[in-house]
């Protein structure tokens, strides 16, 4: 049975193994993330009506959190997702690795769970400091309100919720197939295969339905 202590400690190694992995969530996240942020609330200062974009400011900065109004942060969750998922569970793909890795006293299931775990950690620590900096930047310059801090917390949790989702169907991916570029791959199209879908499902119908309408006509009279 393996203790916690030993779980503490496969952990760290795992982190350590992937050192270079956990320098570029750094990276990425807090000089890319919160520094392209900060360049982004000193334009806006610096431009047009003050008192304007103070409201509007305080609208969009939640979305500077998680990716919604910054494209680097979405980019930058996206690629660590499927890097962290990647990098842990490649082993499944290299019978010597497999061998080495079971020699351990550890079972299948909890080593899983120890790269589980410390994919998530090479992710979420480097990204609550990000996000923590942007915070204090947006309380220096009188962003932060009740509401905003509020909408701040969820825009965090929408953030690690995406991460999540990409990491979960990255890992599955990775069980499913026998190559890592495979993998990646297979992750690719699982992730953007909803999107897909849909994309093509309403542009087909109504280019082979004449009858095709996107909104109910009774719908939008009471609208």
């Amino acid at each position: 049975m393996t203790s916690k202590l030993s779980y503490s400690k496969y952990i760290k190694e795992d982190i350590q193994r992937r050192g270079w992995l956990a320098a570029l969530s750094w990276v990425l996240l807090l000089f890319g993330g919160t520094f392209n942020t900060v360049l982004a609330l000193e334009n806006r200062f610096s431009s047009g009506d003050a008192i304007a974009n103070y409201e509007q400011l305080r609208i969009d900065f939640p979305g500077m959190l998680n990716g919604a109004n910054a494209m680097q942060v979405t980019l930058f969750i996206f690629l660590l997702a499927i890097l962290c998922a990647a990098t842990g569970y490649s082993y499944l793909h290299s019978a010597e690795k497999i061998d080495f890795y079971h020699s351990l006293p550890v079972t299948r299931p909890q080593w899983f769970r120890i790269s589980y775990v410390s994919g998530i950690l090479i992710f979420l620590v480097p990204y609550l400091v990000s996000v923590f900096c942007t915070l204090l930047v947006g309380w220096s310059k009188n962003i932060l309100t009740t509401k905003v801090l509020i909408d701040s917390c969820i825009a965090i949790l929408g953030g690690i919720l995406a991460f999540l989702v990409i990491y979960q169907i990255t890992i599955l991916a990775m069980m499913l197939t026998g190559k890592l570029v495979t993998g990646v791959l297979a992750a690719l199209v699982l992730i953007f295969y909803g999107n897909m879908v849909w994309g093509l499902s309403s542009s087909l119908t109504s280019a082979f339905f004449k009858t095709y309408c996107s909104s109910h006509p009774l719908t939008d009279a009471f609208v």
